[in-house]
């Protein structure tokens, strides 16, 4: 095993977390891996835009609890599902953020 970037290995751990996401935090139009940008409304709400445009939000919106950075370009995303806080980490320039249309790079649980 060596340390190098595998972009095929990254492809698939971003699919695996974006169906995670849809099982655990659903949208009300689906799903996590049609979202091209994540937006905080009024410090309280998350509104997410999908490729062909049209916005749309968590099922549950409770589940959002805050963010970190810009709200209108938030670099994490702070989300709870059965009291079990998941990060979204999200930076579009990271190896592994690039295979996403939002950029998110990461998730932590």
């Amino acid at each position: 095993k060596t340390g190098d970037f595998n972009p095929t290995r990254a492809a698939k751990v971003v699919e695996y977390a974006m169906d995670f996401l849809d099982r655990t935090l659903p949208l009300v139009r689906p799903g996590h891996a049609r979202v091209t940008h994540y937006t905080v409304v009024d410090r309280s709400s998350l509104s997410l835009t999908l490729k062909d445009g049209s916005q749309t939000a968590l099922l549950n919106p409770a589940a959002f609890v805050g963010y970190r950075g810009d709200p209108q370009t938030p670099s994490a995303l702070l989300l709870c599902h059965h009291g079990l806080h998941i990060e979204l980490q999200i930076d579009p320039a990271h190896p592994a953020g690039k295979f996403h249309p939002a950029g998110v790079k990461d998730l932590l649980l």
